[in-house]
């Protein structure tokens, strides 16, 4: 049993973990990937999904309070048995290996495609796992500091954005309602890669000082700010953008700052970059993490610091069966596929049967 007094963070940094874990490079194609399909009302697929993610923080918090002082790995070996749960731990450990690996991914395509074109696949990955690895075998307590200082450049990410509002068309997007309601909320599910990593309140929720309420309104203020943010961000590109402009263009955002340009800053573009790379190693940081975690409650003896490199260099290696954007794009939609298995469907199985083997042991 890890010492929970040793690992206890403030409910700042879980919110600033939170946050931090969900604003990713996955923001810069959001605008595209959503207009595609919702049009103008891409917009309001954004704030869908971020109210779709809200209720399901309310479960979760409902779930874990079930369970006071345990993460979900625990639960998990707690509801299912210790054979089961054990497996599924190994398994929800290899969902936060392919979600390291598809930030890798990610990150990749976007630091070719508009910075190092020719600098190699293999050292971009070094580069940006140099930082994570390092992060992620270190203990919560230090990756929730790091992430509150990173977090203080947010701000700066979203004046950057803001300022495309000076060269808007705010007729563009209208109307909002074109393709009508249905597609619109199907399109929500497009932007779950962008707000991944809400999941985390699972495993870290436990280590968290203050009552239940209070973990539990941080995690739905690190929610709010977020889909915040990335209605803004993909409101300002569709506003910015003809909709037949942006139909061919996979990161707006990014053309957009590229074509602002002041006396003393020329590259509004590349400031843009480095700040969504720092919420990527952060990002990449707590998915390593995680999975290390899930494989110390498969056997207590493994230590997450020395399964973390492991980690990373598997996720790593899985980053060279995508490496070209249409690739990138096709293992995009199929991580899309299996994201709301472990987002939503088994925490919320997980709850259902709490409340069954309560009734079990009561009768």
């Amino acid at each position: 049993m890890i010492n929970q007094n040793k690992t206890k963070i403030t409910r700042g940094q879980f919110f600033c973990m939170i946050l931090q874990t969900q604003i990713g490079t996955q923001l810069v194609s959001l605008p595209h990937n959503l207009q595609e399909t919702a049009k103008g009302g891409a917009w309001i697929s954004s704030l869908l999904m971020g109210v779709c993610i809200q209720i399901f923080i309310f479960l979760f918090g409902l779930l874990l309070n079930r369970f006071s002082g345990q993460d979900f790995y625990q639960i998990c070996i707690h509801i299912f048995g210790k054979w089961l749960g054990r497996v599924l731990c190994g398994i929800y450990s290899s969902f936060f290996l392919l979600a390291a690996a598809f930030t890798l991914m990610v990150y990749v395509k976007i630091a070719k495609a508009w910075v190092f074109p020719k600098t190699p696949h293999w050292f971009l990955l070094f580069v940006m796992l140099l930082t994570s690895v390092y992060l992620a075998r270190s203990s919560l307590q230090v990756m929730s500091r790091v992430m509150v200082i990173a977090s203080l450049f947010l701000p700066s990410l979203f004046l950057l954005v803001a300022m495309g509002l000076s060269i808007a068309n705010f007729t563009y997007p209208m109307p909002f309602l074109e393709v009508g309601w249905l597609k619109i909320i199907q399109t929500a599910f497009l932007a779950l890669p962008a707000f991944g990593g809400f999941e985390v309140i699972l495993f870290i929720y436990p280590y968290v000082h203050g009552t239940n309420k209070q973990k539990l309104m941080a995690a739905s203020l690190a929610n709010a700010l977020t889909t915040l943010i990335y209605t803004v961000l993909v409101y300002t590109s569709l506003a910015v953008f003809a909709p037949e402009e942006i139909a061919i263009v996979p990161e707006p955002l990014i053309y957009m700052l590229k074509a602002i340009r002041f006396s003393l800053v020329e590259r509004l573009d590349l400031i843009f970059l480095n700040l969504g790379v720092l919420s990527s190693t952060t990002t990449l940081a707590i998915y390593l993490y995680i999975s290390g975690k899930g494989l110390k409650s498969i056997n207590n003896h493994i230590a997450i610091k020395k399964v973390v490199p492991i980690i990373a260099l598997i996720a790593a290696l899985l980053t060279y069966v995508a490496t070209d954007p249409f690739s990138v794009k096709y293992y995009e939609m199929k991580f899309i596929g299996i994201i709301p298995v472990f987002t939503f469907i088994i925490p919320v199985i997980c709850l259902l049967l709490s409340f069954f083997r309560k009734k079990e042991r009561l009768s």
